[in-house]
């Protein structure tokens, strides 16, 4: 286990692949979150034919990989 929550719920919850998604998405809603309200300026959030979306597309292609 990673974590001490982890653990606890590992324990108590015994869907272990249902409460890991669950993990990840309130981790990855948090980060959204973070991220709007880090960076006001909405020209940075476009994605262009550049590095940011080559590295967006990678990160989707590799967490399709993981799972």
């Amino acid at each position: 286990m990673t974590s001490l929550p982890q653990a606890k719920m590992s324990r108590e919850y015994q869907g272990h692949y249902s409460s890991t998604s669950l993990m990840s998405l309130m981790g990855a809603i948090q980060s959204t979150g973070f991220a709007l309200c880090a960076e006001k300026d909405w020209s940075q959030w476009r994605l262009g034919w550049n590095i940011r979306l080559l590295t967006a597309l990678y990160s989707v292609c590799l967490a399709l990989l993981i799972a």
